[in-house]
């Protein structure tokens, strides 16, 4: 797994590296990818703040929660299940995105603060720069 894991990584092919490192025993590493690799993309791309409502508005979200979305819930929930190793940060985040994607799974109307989606995606977002040492 190791090597297929390393592959799928250097590959850009984050649902393949995510899968190996937790069937490795690497879920520390599967869950940076998870969050900064997957997490923080899907949050860009299907919120939405309506223009009337400012940047202190409340974030819309599609009805339905994409595929890619429930599969990375999966995922965070299986490599969350124990926490043995990871650092409090990772915790914390890992938490909150898993929380973010089951509540937009149970009631997609629901209104997200804009700042809360933001820094969820940025500390995301900072766990694959410096966790991951990928910059873009």
């Amino acid at each position: 797994w190791d090597a297929q894991a390393a592959r799928s990584e250097s590959a850009k092919e984050w649902p393949l590296a995510i899968s190996g490192w937790t069937e490795n025993g690497r879920k520390e590493r599967a869950l940076v990818i998870a969050l900064g690799c997957l997490q923080a993309p899907l949050l860009a791309h299907y919120a939405s703040t309506p223009w009337a409502l400012g940047a202190g508005g409340a974030l819309a979200l599609p009805a339905t929660m994409p595929p890619a979305g429930k599969w990375l819930r999966g995922m965070l929930e299986r490599i969350l299940c124990d926490r043995i190793g990871y650092t409090d940060t990772l915790t914390t985040v890992g938490q909150d995105a898993l929380q973010f994607l089951r509540s937009w799974e149970a009631d997609p109307h629901a209104p997200y603060n804009t700042a809360d989606v933001t820094k969820l995606y940025w500390r995301c977002d900072m766990l694959r720069c410096y966790a991951l040492g990928l910059p873009w």
